[in-house]
């Protein structure tokens, strides 16, 4: 369990393609093998015949009719004969190259697919193998008490049927999707803390399911078909402390499970009886524990293969069977508290220890001595066997939780004390005074990271440190363990002192003295990043040199929180500090506004500074001034990465890696918030009033949501992205915007019934190349709206508060970028994508892209979606006709939900292929007429 998920998957995945699991594989490997052997064969006889013609010029006529007589016996072959293996090559080449293009751009939209099948398709349909979220460890108490819902994700990999494995930990899956039902080859099912209740009927499909694991779950009944899993190899079922769990099992759920060899059960409080094993010859190793009300175990008289037993936590259990039929037993341990640890079932009778007391909190009795005659006294089989375990018999455990004095539970205070991090010195009040010890900030069993009192976790960290294994220690959190800080003065300062490998080519360097103008959320995760002695190691390797020697803030006294603020970082409250300042050759603007930014920004450029900013509104607003600006200081180099979709590389990406392509469309979802609020009104049928006020109480949306509800956030951002696409300046004041105000839960449902979804994205399209006869320049449309899009549609797969750029072009067809598009670490570690770049000299001369000529459209073409509200009447749909009519725009369907309201009735219309302006004539045409209660909303449909 404590192993990477992704690291296994993908271990399985490529022992599991040496298999032979049917005819098929068995048929294939047979004949390539042949068929290798036989031109192996042809290549000896060739390469013999050789020298039996070298030999035989020299040593004379008898060695050359010998050569004869070989190459007589040789039968020949027609050359044509070679045609069927040179065509079954080019078609291996062409289908394994489309297979990999395809899975890969039908897959990129889900990290959660760690392993998925290469198969040549055009369906956008992701053939995912192994479905694992990765992100295990929760850090703070809200990602603790509400994880993130994974059944939409579950839902969209499972629809492919492909799925082989799922794990999921730390996330909502409260019940399984129906589209598992058609995973039929799905072997594996891990489901740790993420509040399963039952199991659908359809699961008994799954035949070949073979590990089967539920570990912290709410589960409360296993169904009597469970018996159906044949192939079943693995159980664990753990029960979530503080719920119901499981109270009874099917009396013969393990009656014929031939290949089953691992179970585990623990933390079922009420769970008064267990089956017999009567069908699991094979069973290998077992684990009961924290079975409260269980009194008897079944017998073991059909285990012959058992291996490791251990027994936990079940007091009201007396004695153990005849242990004799368990001839292949190699591990065996007993825990307290058990009753037969005191009863005199294993020793002499002794009721005095504590553990053999009544449990009054799990209303556990107290033990009682066995009488002298009982027949259940173990036998000299049972007797030998705990002989020879006696080190591990009646031992002390780590007592779960929920049972021990001294809690480990992650409460909420325990939780905000490590704030997220690891190995964390931290103190409980009450627990850790009172013991003389110290607690350390750890996640437990998978749980949220909180402070922790078991001090074998802080032995095994020290050793971890003392042998420089597991994560990399932290000598700001970590020096109590034995962390020492590195010799940072001792990091190479020049490139022939670097430790690189002789074939790796070192870019010129220039070291950075920053100066940071703000200091907020971004800005200190900026300098916590650069100044963490851990990554300034890293970025020495890397031939990086850089740190921030001043800061400009408005108040030099706020706490900033600054993790590694030492004395060779200055605040200052004036901006001519860090312009005029000649040993300072760059600076990290990330104040935020235009006015103050633009000032910074021009005047670092013409002081000869070098500039990084995360400023979209700036650059958007102002490229032309920065680009002359540029022109005129050759030497000044300008990065802007964090400036659109925040984690997400895509402007180093259009800068570089489409020089030998043509793009010929820009699209994505760029605003965190309004695509998580539309989300919500997807998945929830939350109206828009109630989903803006839940995004600003999450903090998600400002007080005044104009700049992101109104599509002004995404209009900056898409004229950036237009400019390194076409080489087109799109001015933002100027590109059509459409925000989502209008967007309602009509509009939601609607969509659902085209199969589509609503995004609101910024797309810039080539419309029209450059036309090198006639001289006419390239037309390029740009524009932000919500969007119809169908759920084949990558786009279609993003929820919350996640961006998704995607790029079509002539060589790639399509390329999503996926990612963070906000917050703290994700917005600097674009921030410090640019300064490395800088520092090793890799920053592009021209950041923008020589613009080109261009005519920008406003006017395009699309299908679009209008939805238009009346109160009912006769001759709407023809009145409605004839505008379209006249106005040039061909209708393609009519949509209408049963009328439930005739004063209030919305329908949608979808058109064929139309111009913007068209439909835009149209609707306002609709809109004059005295039905109609409002103009119509029509967006267009990708």
């Amino acid at each position: 369990m404590q192993a990477d998920p992704a690291q296994v998957a993908l271990f399985r995945i490529n022992f599991d393609s040496l298999r032979i699991k049917s005819a098929m594989d068995f048929t294939l490997g047979i004949g390539m093998n042949l068929s290798f052997c036989h031109r192996f064969s042809r290549v000896v006889d060739i390469l013999v015949a050789q020298r039996y013609q070298m030999v035989g010029a020299k040593l004379g006529p008898t060695i050359a009719a010998a050569n004869e007589a070989k190459q007589s016996y040789q039968k020949s072959v027609p050359r044509w004969f070679a045609l069927p293996f040179l065509m079954a090559s080019i078609f291996a080449v062409i289908y394994t190259h489309q297979a990999i293009e395809t899975s890969h751009a039908a897959c990129r939209a889900y990290p959660q697919c760690v392993a998925f099948s290469y198969t040549w398709t055009s369906d956008a349909k992701c053939s995912c193998i192994m479905l694992i979220d990765t992100d295990r460890i929760p850090r703070t108490a809200r990602d603790w008490y509400s994880p993130a819902d994974a059944t939409e994700i579950v839902r969209k990999l499972a629809v492919g049927g492909s799925l082989q494995g799922l794990q999921l930990i730390n996330r909502q899956l409260q019940h399984f999707p129906e589209e598992l039902r058609h995973c039929t080859g799905l072997e594996t099912i891990s489901l740790i803390y993420t509040s399963t209740e039952d199991l659908p009927e359809w699961i008994v499909e799954l035949k070949q399911l073979q590990f089967f694991s539920l570990i912290y779950t709410s589960l409360e009944e296993i169904p009597s078909w469970a018996t159906e899993f044949k192939q079943l190899q693995h159980l664990h079922l753990e029960g979530k402390y503080g719920s119901q769990n499981l109270v009874t099992l099917p009396p013969d759920l393990f009656s014929d499970f031939p290949e089953f060899t691992f179970l585990h059960l623990g933390n079922h409080h009420n769970l008064v009886a267990l089956p017999p094993f009567y069908g699991t010859p094979n069973l290998r190793s077992m684990v009961l524990a924290v079975l409260l009300s269980l009194t008897e175990l079944p017998s073991f008289d059909n285990l012959p293969n058992l291996e490791t037993m251990a027994l936990a936590h079940i007091q009201r259990v007396p004695v153990v069977p005849d242990m004799a039929p368990l001839v292949s037993l190699s591990r065996l341990a007993i825990f307290r508290p058990n009753h037969m640890c005191c009863n005199g079932f294993i020793g002499a009778c002794n009721l005095t220890d504590s553990y053999c007391e009544q449990d009054v909190a799990f209303n556990v009795p107290a033990a009682k001595c066995l009488d002298a005659n009982d027949p259940r006294h173990a036998t000299t089989a049972t007797s030998e066997i705990l002989a020879k375990f006696s080190f591990a018999i009646c031992q002390k455990s780590a007592i779960p939780f929920a049972l021990e004095g001294l809690s480990d539970f992650p409460t909420p205070d325990r939780i905000a004390s490590c704030d997220g991090v690891m190995f964390r010195q931290c103190d409980i009040p009450g627990v850790t005074s009172a013991n003389g010890t110290v607690g350390m900030c750890y996640s437990s069993r998978m749980q949220v990271v909180a402070c922790n009192v078991d001090q074998l976790f802080i032995k095994v960290r020290r050793v971890e440190i003392e042998r420089n294994v597991g994560p990399p220690c932290n000598p700001e959190e970590e020096a109590w363990l034995g962390c020492k800080r590195a010799d940072l003065s001792a990091a190479p300062t020049s490139v022939s002192n670097l430790q690189h490998p002789t074939n790796v080519f070192i870019m010129p360097r220039v070291t950075l003295n920053i100066g940071m103008f703000g200091c907020g959320t971004v800005g200190g995760g900026v300098f916590d990043l650069l100044h963490s002695p851990v990554r300034r190691q890293k970025l020495a390797a890397m031939g990086v040199n850089a740190l921030v020697s001043k800061i400009c803030v408005q108040n030099v006294k706020k706490d900033r929180g600054l993790q590694h603020l030492g004395s060779e970082t200055t605040f200052t409250s004036s901006y001519s500090d860090i312009l005029e300042d000649s040993n300072i050759n760059c600076i990290v603007e990330l104040m935020g506004g235009v006015d103050d930014a633009k000032d910074v920004v021009f005047g670092a450029i013409k002081a000869g500074k070098h500039v990084i900013t995360a400023n979209k509104a700036l650059v958007a607003n102002f490229m032309p001034e920065i680009v002359q600006l540029l022109q005129s200081h050759p030497d000044v180099r300008f990065g802007y990465e964090a400036a659109v979709a925040g984690g997400i590389p895509i402007i180093h990406t259009l800068q570089g890696a489409y020089n030998s392509d043509t793009i010929t469309e820009i699209a994505g979802i760029m605003n965190g918030t309004t695509n998580y609020m539309l989300s919500k009104m997807e998945a929830e049928g939350v109206a828009y009033d109630a989903v803006l006020k839940e995004a600003q109480d999450l903090g998600y949306a400002e007080a005044n949501p104009s700049a992101d509800v109104d599509g002004y956030d995404v209009q900056s951002k898409i004229a950036i992205l237009a400019k390194l696409g076409f080489a087109t300046i799109a001015k933002p004041a100027e590109t059509p915007t459409v925000g989502i105000s209008r967007v309602s839960s009509a509009d939601i449902v609607y969509s659902k019934m085209m199969d589509s979804t609503i995004k609101l994205l910024g797309v810039a399209k080539l419309l029209k190349p450059a036309d090198e006869k006639t001289g006419k320049p390239q037309e390029v449309t740009v524009y932000v709206s919500p969007v119809v899009v169908k759920h084949s549609n990558v786009i279609a797969s993003i929820s919350g508060a996640t961006n998704l750029v995607n790029v079509r072009s002539d060589n790639l067809d399509s390329s999503a970028y996926v990612g963070p598009g906000a917050g703290r670490f994700p917005t600097a570690n674009s921030v410090m994508n640019d300064i490395i770049q800088l520092a090793r000299g890799d920053a592009p001369l021209d950041p923008f892209k020589a613009s080109v000529p261009f005519t920008l459209q406003p006017d395009y073409e699309a299908h679009f979606y209008v939805r238009i509200t009346i109160t009912d009447g006769l001759g709407v749909i023809r009145h409605v006709g004839q505008l379209a009519e006249e106005s040039g725009v061909s209708i393609y369907s009519i949509l209408q939900a049963p009328i439930i309201d005739r004063a209030n009735v919305q329908f949608v219309v979808t058109t064929e292929t139309s111009l913007l302006s068209k439909v835009r004539s149209m609707c306002q045409k609709i809109a004059a007429l005295p039905f109609v209660q409002e103009e119509p909303l029509y967006l267009p449909i990708m």
